[in-house]
């Protein structure tokens, strides 16, 4: 797989962290936003689903603490 293959964004309607293999629009499964991902900030990249997975949690346990 591609370095980098899975993205891990913030939907711009709701702040969900959201995982997208790379496409050009993305639906947020939490509130069924569409939205471009080109305009979207990138917060990581990840190998895999699984290394992807790991950093939603690491991102949201941080933000938990703050």
């Amino acid at each position: 797989m591609v370095e980098g293959a899975y993205l891990i964004v913030k939907c711009p309607q709701c702040g969900q962290l959201i995982l997208s293999k790379r496409s050009k629009t993305r639906t947020c499964p939490h509130c069924g936003h569409r939205f471009l991902l080109s305009r979207s900030m990138i917060l990581a990249r990840a190998s895999s689903s699984l290394d992807a997975a790991e950093l939603i949690r690491e991102m949201k346990m941080k933000n938990k603490q703050l």
